[in-house]
């Protein structure tokens, strides 16, 4: 009743390659996504976990730190392939827009709360891990050392 589509188109790709291009792109960022939560656990990444250690009387503990994959190059893959899937798009029209400067700011907003209590949680370690690790990109310096297999979170 009150919500209403703001269907202005702000730019559309008329070119048939960017069009595909910017879907391609887009697309592979929902798949980034869906790759990047098979990484973690899928039970505790969707609260699960939490529900049954509730139900079962157990309290809750921590999953283990552990740096595999995506998860060596970027500290938010999941984070990194909803912005790629969210910001390319071959029309944007002024509700996608605002979708997405919505979800960019929360994205930001529950990083920065996400890694205040990963650094409660795993102290040193993780902040090793943000120093040596880009937030949503991978750090340039960060692929050569990967590369030469010299890696500082883990020490």
């Amino acid at each position: 009743m009150f919500w209403q589509p703001i269907p202005h188109v702000l730019w559309q790709a008329d070119n048939t390659i960017l069009h595909n291009t910017l879907l391609a792109i887009g697309l592979s960022g929902w798949a980034l996504v869906f790759y990047a939560t098979f990484l973690i656990n899928h039970y505790d990444l969707f609260g699960l976990r939490q529900v049954w250690l509730y139900f079962t009387g157990k309290e809750y503990t921590h999953l283990p730190f552990k740096l595999n994959s995506l998860y060596k190059y970027v500290r938010h893959p999941i984070m990194t392939g909803v912005f790629i899937g969210i910001w390319f798009t071959p029309v944007m029209t002024a509700g996608h827009l605002l979708l997405a400067l919505g979800m960019s700011t929360y994205i930001i907003i529950g990083v920065y709360h996400e890694e205040k209590d990963l650094v409660h949680t795993f102290g040193d370690r993780y902040l090793r891990y943000i120093r040596s690790t880009g937030k949503f990109l991978p750090l340039p310096n960060r692929i050569k050392t990967i590369n030469n297999t010299t890696f500082t979170a883990e020490s």
